[in-house]
């Protein structure tokens, strides 16, 4: 494969000193060089990072069991108070969606998430608006006082 890059580049590059006009020469690559045309890869640095990598749920070591749906209540400063409904393990992850939540959810001032298990709120509807109150919530995240 090598030889044949070489052999194409040099064509290329003779063919490119042929010309009507005044031109000098181009002299054709040594073989010990590389052409210029030649793309190299080089090995990535490894992620030092200490976040987790992206796993489906179904690839986990240890597949989570299906506990339910979660429902989550969001009040965030300036915005009517809302509520979504999520599957009970974030698949990304390979967590508890309780989990992810306690570390993806602001925190700060004004902000207060609040999740409870959809088994436990029967017939809430999580697209009313405001969002109404959660029966059993199970974890608060942020500014909830």
């Amino acid at each position: 494969m090598r030889t044949s890059v070489v052999v194409v580049a040099g064509a290329v590059l003779a063919l490119a000193g042929c010309s009507s006009g005044t031109s000098k020469p181009v002299a054709a690559p040594s073989p010990t060089s590389a052409p210029a045309s030649v793309a190299t890869t080089a090995t990535p640095p490894a992620d030092t990072s200490t976040s987790q990598p992206a796993v489906p749920v179904d690839t986990c070591a240890t597949p989570l069991p299906d506990k339910g749906d979660v429902i989550v209540r969001e009040i965030f400063p300036n915005v009517p108070i809302d509520a979504m409904e999520l599957g009970g393990t974030d698949p990304e992850r390979c967590v508890w969606t309780m989990d992810s939540l306690k570390t993806s959810q602001p925190a700060g001032p004004g902000y207060c998430s609040q999740v409870a298990w959809a088994s436990d709120n029967p017939g809430y509807n999580a697209d009313a608006v405001p969002a109404p109150p959660l029966k059993k919530v199970q974890v608060t995240i942020g500014d909830c006082g």
